[in-house]
C-alpha cells in the first residue's frame, strides 16, 4: 500500500509543477499566438524592395525580422502620412538573428517596409503581426 501511496503523491506532484511551469511561460510567446499576422514577406533584394501594408492608427504591431543582413525602411506610402512610432522591443538582435520592433501608426494608411541595405545572399524574413487589444475595465 505504501508505494501506491508515494505513486499518487509524485503524480500530484507532477501536475502542480506542469501548471506551474505552463503558467510561467513568456507573455510574448502567448501575445504571438493570440495574434492575427498582417505581413510575412521574406526580402531577397538587398536595395530597393518594397512590400505594401495597410495599418490602422489603433491597433499595436510587433514587427519580426529573423535573418541578418538587409536594412529595413518602414514609411507611409503618401507623403501626408506621417512616420508610425517605432520601437524596439529587444536591444539589438536575439541569438537567433532575430529583431522584434513594437510598430503603432499614427495614422491609418498604406505603409511601406523598404529594403534598405545589407548582404544580397542571406535573405530576411519580415513578420508583422496585430496584437490583441487589452481592454481596460473600469
Amino acid at each position: 500500500m505504501r508505494p501506491l501511496t508515494r505513486y499518487l503523491v509524485l503524480a500530484g506532484l507532477g501536475i502542480i509543477a506542469v501548471a506551474a511551469v505552463a503558467q510561467a511561460q513568456d507573455s510574448t510567446d502567448a501575445d504571438r499566438r493570440q495574434a492575427a499576422i498582417v505581413l510575412d514577406h521574406t526580402f531577397t533584394a538587398p536595395v530597393g524592395e518594397p512590400i505594401r501594408v495597410f495599418l490602422a492608427k489603433d491597433v499595436t504591431y510587433h514587427a519580426e525580422t529573423s535573418g541578418n543582413g538587409i536594412q529595413l525602411q518602414l514609411r507611409g506610402l503618401l507623403g501626408s502620412t506621417p512616420p508610425p512610432l517605432l520601437e524596439p522591443l529587444l536591444a539589438g538582435q536575439s541569438a537567433g538573428s532575430e529583431s522584434i520592433y513594437i510598430v503603432k501608426p499614427r495614422a491609418d494608411g498604406v505603409y511601406e517596409f523598404v529594403s534598405a541595405g545589407g548582404d544580397a545572399t542571406r535573405p530576411v524574413n519580415l513578420r508583422v503581426y496585430a496584437m490583441k487589444s487589452k481592454d481596460k475595465k473600469p
